[in-house]
């Protein structure tokens, strides 16, 4: 199946499918479904093009069904892409490392700037000044890796579990 999934997300219309869906789950009310009129209306598209790439969602068990009349409501099912997370995963991880270690650079050129300016200097209160400059530098940069971290991987896949 995760072949599957990754044709089916490959598509960009149904990605912004799933993303009305996934908007509608998150207003709090996943249990009634979006109608095929109200995605038709929110795309853009016309109503046949939404039903195939529905029905192809649907198959590819990406998508619930309820009926009721003649009416179909549609909602997201997301853990077939509990595959397609652990698959980007490694990916995200690597890039917000890389993020980070930027950003741990740029406070070390920063800091190193600070100690030239203490060099030759005999007053203790510029060198308190420069360490602590050096730690807030340092502190703000790790800030910022945890919260890259956060925001790109740890988020994503709470999100995910956490609509099983």
């Amino acid at each position: 199946m995760p072949s599957t999934v990754f044709a089916l997300i490959s598509d960009d219309t149904r990605r912004e499918i799933l993303t009305v869906l996934r908007t509608h789950a998150l207003s709090g009310d996943a249990e009634s479904g979006v109608s095929v009129g109200e995605i038709v209306e929110k795309l853009g598209l016309s109503q046949p093009t939404v039903s195939k790439h529905l029905k192809a969602l649907r198959e590819g068990e990406l998508v619930s069904v309820r009926e009721v009349g003649q009416h179909r409501y549609y909602s997201l099912s997301a853990k077939p892409l509990n595959e397609v997370a652990k698959w980007v995963a490694p990916f995200v991880a690597s890039n917000v490392l890389e993020d980070a270690k930027g950003a741990a650079k740029k406070a070390g050129k920063a800091t190193s700037g600070a100690a030239e300016e203490v060099l030759g200097s005999e007053r203790y209160e510029q060198v308190a000044a420069s360490v602590g400059k050096i730690g807030a530098d340092v502190s703000h940069a790790f800030d910022v890796a945890v919260g890259a971290v956060t925001e790109k991987v740890v988020d994503p896949i709470k999100r995910t579990f956490s609509r099983r």
